[in-house]
């Protein structure tokens, strides 16, 4: 539910319907709205307030992905070091062998 201020009143948009356009149900102090004020606000529905939210919700999930990558890519270089280190102390062992033998 969101709370929006208009020219001297108090809007509450309560959701959209099951149609494709942002048709709202609004209502002022328990009065239904004018088909020109719903007409309004339907039109500052697509043209401000959808673009903002979905822009923000993009924005959000390229942090998170972002963040993730880097969580990934840290525990990835951290098992390869590992892998080398191991593959070092192995070549180290076989070369002592060697020597020895």
């Amino acid at each position: 539910m969101y709370i929006c201020m208009y020219p001297q009143c108090i809007y509450v948009f309560y959701g959209t319907d099951n149609s494709n356009s942002s048709t709202i149900l609004l209502y002022k102090l328990g009065r239904q709205h004018s088909n020109r004020q719903k007409r309004l606000l339907s039109h500052l529905l697509n043209r401000c307030l959808w673009p903002a939210i979905t822009i923000i919700l993009f924005f959000f999930l390229f942090l998170v992905s972002f963040f993730l990558s880097l969580f990934f890519a840290h525990w990835f270089s951290t098992f390869l070091d590992f892998f080398y280190g191991f593959n070092t102390l192995v070549s180290i062992f076989y070369s002592i062998l060697f020597l020895f033998s």
